[in-house]
């Protein structure tokens, strides 16, 4: 039995638990399942939920579709209404700081990502189906 019990709250990689653990074999320290070890930075959510986001302004033309937009939510959890595809993307960010998973910067950096691969998603496959499609930069 142990003398200390640490249960981790906050995002740390799989590296740090398992350096928590080894640091005094007195330690029980647990890691909550939902607290899945996935690295901190990039947030990997804020870059897929702004590269949708992105995806679908570039191929609309418009940040704010007429009626809005409704994303789905999981099971228990409400739809979701947004005037625009920046509210989307704000949502993302602070869900993540607020649920714990992630530090802002990691997140606002995600999103950062996830817009620079919707642009050049929408420059080399968004394009008339009678155009030339180039087939993306020149590797040397």
């Amino acid at each position: 039995m142990s003398d200390v019990r640490i249960v981790i709250t906050s995002p740390l990689s799989a590296e740090n638990v398992a350096a928590i653990a080894a640091a005094d074999p007195r330690l029980d320290v647990v890691y909550p399942a939902d607290l899945i070890p996935a690295p901190e930075y990039p947030s990997a959510h804020g870059c897929v939920t702004s590269a949708y986001a992105h995806t679908i302004a570039e191929f609309f033309g418009t940040k704010r579709l007429p009626g809005g937009i409704t994303l789905t939510g999981a099971a228990g959890h409400p739809d979701r209404h947004f005037d625009s595809t920046d509210d989307i993307i704000k949502e993302i960010i602070d869900a993540r700081v607020y649920n714990g998973v992630h530090y802002r910067t990691s997140v606002v950096e995600g999103t950062i990502l996830g817009r620079k691969v919707a642009k050049w998603v929408a420059k080399f496959n968004f394009k008339p189906s009678d155009a030339h499609v180039p087939q993306g930069p020149k590797r040397e």
